[in-house]
């Protein structure tokens, strides 16, 4: 059962209406949670730094080139999403930008389509 508040919806069918090149439409939620990156047949372990309805920004220990698919899971927190419970949201994206950041990398990507997991 999606326990997710129907606002929330509005909000992310919002933040993907208005996608504006260069803009940032999304609220950004500033969560340090952890997420497993499956890119090219491998995983990688990362965490986030944030999140938002069209995006996420992520630190892992390797090189992402910019363009690759990406797929992963989040596990939002109850309080973040207006849920008695935490909430899995299973994401798809591509890699818009890695640089390398004190001794790790730093990947900015889009979330081009999300779908809410049962848990």
């Amino acid at each position: 059962m999606d326990e997710t508040k129907p606002w929330f919806k509005d909000v992310l069918k919002i933040a993907q209406a208005e996608k504006t090149p260069g803009v940032r439409a999304a609220v950004r939620f500033p969560l340090q949670l952890a997420v497993e990156l499956a890119v090219d047949g491998r995983t990688l372990e990362a965490r986030t730094e944030n999140v938002s309805a069209s995006g996420i920004s992520l630190v892992t220990s390797a090189s992402v080139k910019p363009g690759k698919r990406i797929r992963f899971q989040l596990r939002m927190p109850g309080e973040v999403m207006g849920t008695a419970k935490d909430v899995q949201i299973d994401c798809e994206g591509r890699v818009v930008r890695c640089r390398a950041f004190e001794g790790s990398y730093q990947v900015a990507a889009t979330i081009d389509a999300y779908r809410f997991a049962e848990p």
